[in-house]
């Protein structure tokens, strides 16, 4: 994967409501990548745990999880670019993604029957009932625990976290990005947050993001063992996750 370092930009850029956010959202990256720094290079470690696992693969064994980490690898990104924003609220999703895809490609394994079910989803009707209630929350669950049930707690935890605080438009999503303001009129205003840089929601944001990434690499690891142990990966997760 190519990584272009260049900083482009365009003579109409952030000259309106929604490029002014996304320069702002840039800013507090940067600002997150210097004011937090340990929690920062935790995330940039689990990213590079992440990503060598995953790159310079052929034909991996089993074959189906694959695509699963690698989309979940993605979706860690993504919720690590929204949450050193400041979009808290809305990492959640892309949090609840990557739980998701590795719960996934643990469920399948080397099944071939699950992987043509997953694949035959808009064959019919029927076929999507039946990869709705295959890959249910509690069957995706459940395979993890029958194998590793200290990490199906840490995976249910999180999950419930993740939906809570903005996976599904839930209160404590919504009470934690807003204020209510008492005019003197007696009316109120309603002040709402769509890059919420306190501290303590930074905090949480980044903690939950490192948790996440580190479970969503331990169920990779179960997978994938002897990948884990040969690219020398071991030692850096198992240092991290003492501290999560």
């Amino acid at each position: 994967m190519p990584i272009d370092t260049e900083i482009y930009t365009h003579p109409d850029w952030a000259k309106d409501h929604l490029t002014c956010y996304l320069k702002t959202s840039y800013n507090n990256q940067v600002a997150t990548f210097a004011n937090f720094r340990d929690q920062a290079r935790d995330v940039v470690e689990i990213d590079r745990i992440f990503f060598k696992l995953l790159s310079d693969v052929v034909d991996p064994k089993p074959l189906y999880p694959y695509d699963f980490l690698t989309r979940g690898h993605s979706a860690f990104m993504a919720a690590s670019g929204a949450t050193m924003a400041g979009q808290i609220f809305e990492a959640q999703c892309q949090l609840r993604l990557c739980l998701e895809n590795a719960a996934y490609a643990f469920h399948i394994l080397d099944n071939r029957d699950l992987w043509e079910k997953w694949m035959a989803r808009h064959d019919s009707k029927r076929c999507l009932e039946n990869v709705r209630k295959e890959f249910s929350f509690g069957n995706v669950s459940r395979s993890i625990k029958e194998v590793r049930p200290e990490i199906a707690g840490a995976f249910v935890e999180l999950y419930d976290r993740c939906i809570d605080f903005g996976a599904h438009p839930n209160e404590r999503g919504f009470t934690s990005n807003r204020k209510i303001v008492d005019q003197e009129d007696g009316s109120k205003r309603f002040l709402n947050t769509y890059l919420n840089c306190a501290e303590d929601m930074m905090q949480f944001g980044l903690r939950t993001l490192c948790q996440v990434g580190l479970i969503s690499f331990a169920i990779a690891r179960e997978i994938y063992p002897e990948w884990v142990a040969r690219k020398g990966l071991n030692s850096s997760f198992e240092e991290m996750a003492k501290r999560y």
